[in-house]
Parts: C-alpha cells; structure tokens; sequence
C-alpha cells in the first residue's frame, strides 16, 4: 500500500512540476491583434485571471501557473481581452481590483491534488454585479487539461456579452 500511495503522489508531483516548468518557461507571445467572432459587440470583453488558490503545502506557483495558461488560451483564441495576471491581490479584494482595471469579468478559483490529478474548480465573475455567472469543476492531469478549460469560460463569456448587446440595443 506504501507503495501505491507513493506512486500516485509522485504521479501527482510529476503533474504539478509540469505545469509550473509549462508556465515559468513559456514566453508571452508578442500581443497581436486576434480577429473578433462575429458577436455584434462593439468592444471586446476585458477579463482578468487571478492566481488559482491552492491547497496548503502545495507549492503557490502552482496557482500562478494555471492563471498563466488559462490567460495564455484566451488570449491566443481571441475576442477577449485578457489583463496581466495580477500578483499580491487578496481574494476580498478581487472584485475592487477587476473594477479598479475596468474589467468585464475576473476569474479566479481553486487547485486540489487529488490522487495523480488535480481538482480545478474555475468561477467566471461579473464586475458589474459580483456574482458567479459561470463555474465549472474538472478533473486534470496534463497541461493540455488545464489549457482546455479557458475555451469553456471564455465562450460563457462571449455568450453574456451578446446577452448584454442585445439587452442594451432594446433600450
């Protein structure tokens, strides 16, 4: 049995170090203008990722990490526009901070090692209200997991936006 469990925590350490080493050693590209899906929105959603919780004695570069990747997706898909990830914000001060940077929306969340995989719990947050609009809970084990779940987010996020267009228009 000592074995097992020190075979799933080394698994689980294995998927943490990738993402932190994924993270620390990719480079921003160079910001160039994406095309826009054909929303009707004059202006692009501005959206802000703060560094993901996590869970006592797992590294924090961990959080960093995955705020870095999801911003890194989004940014690379294109109709957003995705603020630095932000350092040193406490989470009671999220939604000042997003307003303060005039953003749309911020996401932050929480990272859990369970077994050989993490839990990420990801919440999309509108500035305007303060409330949760979107969540979503995966199970990952790779960087591409982690990478896959900024297109979900970032499609609910195009998707309230329409939602607000075409609330403002019938005004």
């Amino acid at each position: 049995m000592l074995e097992k469990f020190s075979l799933r925590k080394s698994v689980g350490v294995g998927l943490l170090s990738s993402c932190l080493v994924f993270a620390i050693a990719a480079t921003p590209p160079t910001p160039t203008p994406a095309p826009s899906p054909a929303t009707g929105i004059e202006q692009r959603p501005v959206v802000v990722i703060y560094p993901f919780d996590v869970q006592t004695g797992v590294d924090p570069r961990l959080g960093m990490a995955i705020a870095q990747i999801l911003s890194q997706e989004m940014t690379a898909a294109g109709g957003i526009n995705v603020l630095a990830v932000p350092q040193n914000v406490k989470r009671a001060d999220f939604l000042t901070n997003a307003r303060t940077n005039r953003a749309d929306f911020y996401i932050s969340g929480y990272v859990t090692p369970v077994g050989d995989h993490a839990s990420v719990v990801e919440q999309v947050v509108s500035t305007e209200s303060g409330v949760i609009l979107f969540s979503q809970t995966a199970q990952v084990q790779t960087v591409a997991d982690v990478a896959s779940q900024s297109l979900l987010a970032r499609q609910q996020i195009l998707a309230f936006e329409i939602g607000r267009a075409s609330c403002r228009e019938r005004v």
